[in-house]
């Protein structure tokens, strides 16, 4: 009745601007006609009840029940967000003085206030209140038409008789004791795992500790060793700049004295030059000269009555020791040379046999008388 009173108190004034098919009217609507549709059905299942001294009796199924009970959570959610609904509006009408009437805008605002305390992490707005009463309304069509069609009445005769209500409560009795004889024992098997666990929690804190320490002496020896590290490698470079620096000395060094050897090697390269040129114009100079002097002596040998007037022939031969070359070509022309000497000296001494040879033999004078 309460969204009864709502509609034709507040929205009635709203007709002008929004209508009565605003999306509020309408959802006020549907809740309303859902309210009656539900006590309709309501009555039609009181009018089915069994009378007393009847011979039948309901009996609901476990899915009936659960719906009856989803059904009575979704009425106390829509009671609890009218009477939210209905306080807040109150509330606001105090607040606003002469003004009897609340605008649509903010009874919206006011119903999302509501549903979000009435339904919290299920809410989804006004909208759960229509959701919320079809839901309640279609299980009451149903719970109705059953009954209608008496397909929860049972007979009273075939209900089977249990134990008497003593017997049953004896037996449970003495199930729970069993149960708590039971606990006890576990309580007890569970105090000795406690103490188990507390021993062997107060080994592993020992080892923890005794880990915390050698963790400690490992930290100071990485931290000792690092620094070491670091010495060394500093150490290490330092040495390798210097390293750098004597290198780059040496190259210079020996750049310098490359370019040194290199301009010797271009002055020697020279003078071997221009030795070679003076060998073979003394070696063309001693071969004339040889040759001169065995003509000269064959001519003598050819002409004994001549003097003979021996000849030496001179040489002076410049040897570089630097050079292996010229050397080998001095001592080359050192050979020719001593060669031409050997043939002149043998033509010489034939020449020689050949004119003693031509000479009368020697008279050898007696030995003169009186020299006894």
């Amino acid at each position: 009745m309460y969204f009864y009173n709502l509609y034709s108190v507040h929205l009635a004034s709203e007709q002008n601007n929004a209508g009565a098919s605003s999306e509020f009217g309408s959802l006020l609507k549907d809740v309303c006609t859902y309210s009656e549709d539900v006590l309709q059905f309501v009555k039609k299942i009181r009018r089915r009840l069994p009378a007393e001294g009847s011979n039948s009796v309901l009996q609901f199924s476990e899915d009936v029940h659960n719906h009856l009970l989803k059904c009575r959570e979704n009425v106390e959610q829509v009671m609890s967000a009218a009477y939210l609904l209905r306080k807040s509006t109150v509330q606001q009408i105090a607040m606003s003085g002469e003004s009897t009437f609340v605008s649509v805008e903010k009874i919206k605002e006011l119903a999302h206030e509501s549903t979000d305390k009435a339904y919290g992490k299920d809410d989804s707005g006004p909208e759960c209140l229509r959701q919320s009463m079809n839901l309640v309304m279609t299980s009451m069509n149903a719970l109705s038409s059953g009954m209608q069609e008496g397909e929860y009445e049972i007979e009273k005769s075939s209900i089977t008789k249990g134990n008497p209500p003593v017997h049953l409560r004896a037996q449970a009795v003495k199930e729970e004791a069993r149960d708590l004889e039971n606990l006890k024992f576990k309580l007890e098997a569970r105090e000795g795992d406690i103490l188990e666990l507390k021993k062997a929690l107060k080994i592993k804190s020992d080892e923890l500790s005794e880990m915390h320490v050698r963790k400690e002496m490992a930290e100071k020896k990485l931290e000792i060793a690092t620094k070491d590290g670091d010495e060394r490698v500093d150490r290490i470079q330092r040495q390798l700049d210097e390293a750098k620096m004597l290198l780059k000395k040496k190259e210079k060094e020996f750049e310098e004295t490359l370019d040194h050897l290199q301009a010797d090697i271009d002055a020697l390269e020279t003078e071997r030059g221009e030795l070679k040129d003076k060998i073979k114009l003394f070696s063309k100079k001693a071969i004339l000269e040889g040759l001169s002097k065995t003509t000269s002596l064959a001519s003598l040998v050819a002409s004994p009555t001549s003097p003979t007037v021996p000849g030496t022939v001179q040489s002076s031969v410049v040897i570089s020791r630097d050079s292996s070359l010229l050397s080998q070509q001095v001592q080359d022309l050192q050979l020719a040379l001593k060669h031409l000497k050997n043939e002149n000296l043998r033509l010489q001494t034939d020449t020689m046999m050949k004119q003693l040879e031509s000479l009368p033999p020697l008279k050898v004078p007696t030995k003169p008388t009186g020299f006894c």
